[in-house]
């Protein structure tokens, strides 16, 4: 459920950069380049086991941890949103 997972808003000049919640946990984004979204695909968000979620997007699902699993991975912590 969307409300499940909101996005919060870089600031109040950025609308469409954002951070996806979970509960009190910011996701990061396990990328080097960041795919295109949009808000809804953002919002579809949805567990994909352990403490580990995907996004669909038009080319690869776009996997996302809390900070404590990134790791050594690149990540990005914002999203934009096309």
């Amino acid at each position: 459920m969307a409300q499940d997972r909101p996005v919060e808003a870089i600031d109040e000049a950025h609308p469409d950069v954002v951070a996806l919640m979970y509960g009190p946990l910011v996701l990061f984004a396990k990328t080097d380049e960041q795919p295109p979204l949009t808000r809804t695909q953002v919002l579809e968000a949805r567990r994909s086991g352990g403490s580990e979620w995907v996004i669909d997007t038009d080319k690869e699902p776009l996997h996302l941890v809390p900070f404590t699993d990134v790791g050594e991975a690149a990540y990005t912590t914002y999203l934009k949103l096309s």
